[in-house]
């Protein structure tokens, strides 16, 4: 009799089991837009603060920063798009971005009216918080910490063509005094490493006033390194924060593409700062119908003696019928828009100029 009991009670518990476990609804696909994770984490650079995003896949979401020691912790609304903080070198202060909530995206998809970020800046300290509306971009200077630079989204009205200025205001702020300077129609900026230097290129309406130029953060003065009717990009510091390089580009009417230089900048001295710049165009040692990529950021030697840059296919207007009758007779090997070349320019004194 015993064993009956339990051969009826095995076989009664997983039925009662599998009704449970009935009763419990199948998940969905919609099911996978409540789920809640965290995104990534950061860490300050002393190692006492943490900050990470988490929330629903499809959503608002909430960006946490917290003390690793303690438990101390902030939590910030942050919109529908996953933001990650970033720390001041001195771990004082961080920032992120803030962006349209999920109900506010959605319908401003539908009109095709467009959204913006805002920047939260926040003291770590004491938590204290400051906005910056429309915001594209925004860095924090090196190891000398008092500033943070924010690039402003373009204005609705701005044209969009492919020629058009690509410049916005870039908003200088002080994190220790709290004073601010604006430069207009910035197109790329950069602090060099120890953050006493911001170099940063200008693309206006027309040209007008478009160059390379170098901020002295310390004393507010500002030097044009070059001015041209060209725009100017791919700004590259090197390691010790002592020189950079970047690409230049100009219409020239004897090519189908504007045609690039590189620019090396050293010997950082306001008017008297050191300057090369190289296309390869006139130069016999260089190849033939190649000219320098527009993708690769060029950059200096370890002793700044010699520039780094790719090289890419070059082809003048009139260089159709040409390059058909040599296609024909030989088909190359590779594509000439895979070359890289390391050249070490030997330029003329008309190349070398000093600003």
């Amino acid at each position: 009799m015993k064993n009956l009991k339990f051969i009826l009670l095995a076989f009664v518990f997983p039925l009662a089991l599998n009704s449970v476990a009935q009763q419990k609804p199948a998940l969905t696909w919609k099911d996978v837009s409540k789920w809640s994770y965290n995104r990534g984490s950061t860490l300050s650079p002393d190692g006492q603060w943490m900050a990470w995003a988490s929330g629903p896949t499809e959503g608002d979401l909430k960006l946490t920063i917290r003390k690793t020691l303690d438990t101390l912790s902030y939590n910030y609304q942050i919109g529908a798009t996953a933001s990650f903080a970033t720390f001041s070198k001195d771990s004082k202060f961080a920032a992120f971005k803030v962006s349209a909530k999920d109900a506010e995206a959605k319908a401003a998809k539908k009109t095709m009216k467009p959204t913006y970020d805002k920047l939260l800046l926040v003291s770590l300290a004491d938590n204290k918080q400051t906005t910056f509306e429309k915001v594209r971009n925004f860095y924090f200077s090196g190891d000398v910490a008092n500033w943070i630079a924010i690039q402003f989204a373009p204005l609705e009205t701005v044209a969009k063509d492919k020629d058009a200025a690509k410049g916005t205001d870039v908003l200088l702020y002080n994190l220790v005094t709290k004073k601010s300077f604006n430069i207009g129609n910035v197109l790329e900026l950069a602090f060099n490493k120890t953050g006493d230097l911001l170099a940063y290129t200008i693309d206006a309406n027309g040209q007008n006033g478009n160059g390379i130029f170098i901020r002295d953060m310390k004393t507010g003065l500002t030097t044009a390194l070059d001015n041209d009717k060209a725009v100017y990009k791919s700004i590259n510091w090197n390691e010790e924060g002592t020189a950079f390089a970047l690409l230049k580009s100009n219409k020239n009417e004897k090519y189908k593409d504007d045609v690039f230089s590189v620019i090396g900048i050293s010997k950082i001295n306001g008017e008297q700062t050191a300057k090369v710049i190289y296309n390869g165009i006139d130069d016999a040692s260089f190849p033939k119908t190649m000219g320098i990529n527009t993708n690769a950021s060029p950059y200096w030697s370890d002793d700044q003696s010699t520039l780094f840059f790719g090289i890419n296919t070059l082809a003048k207007k009139d260089d159709k019928k040409t390059t058909d009758s040599l296609t024909k007779a030989k088909k190359p090997d590779a594509k000439a828009d895979s070359l890289a070349k390391t050249v070490k320019p030997e330029p003329k004194k008309e190349d070398i100029e000093k600003t």
